[in-house]
């Protein structure tokens, strides 16, 4: 919980159980109160470097309709890069820095360039 602390939609996009009626809703609800931090609220970072549309990505039940909502509300999300570290023992760790897509990418196992 501390990860998601004042950031609720970041948590509610980790969550695998979010429906994407939900996830419209809150976002319709940041919107429609005439939150002049829309895109603030959607660009922010967890404390590992992820935004909304990361976890999103990561989220092993979201839809790529989920992703267009969030993209829809934030466009500037899809280029948001976050460092990705993948290996094992600290001297093959590989610090990469990733956009959601690429993400999402990797974490399917497919290749990207």
């Amino acid at each position: 919980k501390v990860r998601y602390d004042r950031l609720p939609i970041n948590e509610i996009c980790s969550d695998p159980n979010i429906t994407q009626d939900q996830l419209q809703s809150r976002i319709d609800n940041i919107i429609n109160n005439n939150n002049p931090n829309t895109n603030h609220i959607l660009q922010q970072t967890d404390e590992l470097g992820m935004t909304a549309l990361h976890l999103l990505c990561l989220n092993p039940e979201a839809t790529p309709e989920m992703w267009k909502i969030v993209s829809d509300a934030y466009p500037e999300a899809a280029s948001i890069q976050a460092e990705m570290i993948t290996g094992g023992i600290m001297r093959d760790r590989i610090h990469q820095m990733v956009t959601p897509i690429k993400l999402w990418l990797k974490m399917k196992g497919l290749r990207y360039y």
